[in-house]
């Protein structure tokens, strides 16, 4: 064993910077959040495979935070591929391409052909569009009462479906 002989031990693929991250993390509780996204995201990783799910979560967070109409279609990509502990930053995701899309389709010219090469992604982004679509739409309902005597002497336009007002 060249671990006892040297008194160290090799990660292959693993950042130091963010290994050390990580052992503060370990040992304090805190550790100083990297910047990059990349970087937060290969922490995540590395918090997975030593199961710290508070980190994780932590590391989720901090992403949810630098989401922008800039990032947001590279961070929907990267995402399926993390360990992640729940769903929110899918979920930030999508609010966040379906409510600035023009923006994003803007600044990402090339976010078709990303979208398409992660499978279900598409799916998922017309289903969360459709939900948030149909939460805010108000039917619109017109009544017409007739009397014998004069017709349409009343129209009630209501905008809930559940009420009306008319004359007998």
């Amino acid at each position: 064993m060249t671990e006892c002989e040297n008194s160290y031990i090799k990660l292959p693929d693993t950042d130091p910077c963010l290994f050390d991250r990580l052992l503060k993390w370990i040992y304090t509780g805190s550790t100083l959040m990297p910047e990059d996204i990349n970087d937060l995201c290969s922490l995540l990783v590395m918090a997975d495979e030593y199961m710290l799910n508070d980190l994780k979560m932590r590391c989720e967070e901090d992403i949810i935070s630098k989401l922008c109409p800039e990032n947001v279609v590279q961070i929907m990509e990267i995402a399926h591929k993390l360990p992640l502990v729940s769903d929110n930053l899918m979920s930030e995701c999508k609010e966040v391409f379906v409510k600035e899309y023009n923006k994003v389709k803007e600044c990402q010219p090339d976010m078709e052909k990303i979208i398409a090469s992660v499978p279900g992604l598409m799916t998922e982004i017309f289903s969360h569009f459709h939900k948030s679509s149909n939460k805010h739409k108000a039917r619109r309902v017109t009544f017409r009462i007739e009397d014998a005597g004069d017709p349409l002497e009343d129209v009630s336009t209501v905008y809930s479906g559940y009420s009306s007002t008319g004359s007998y």
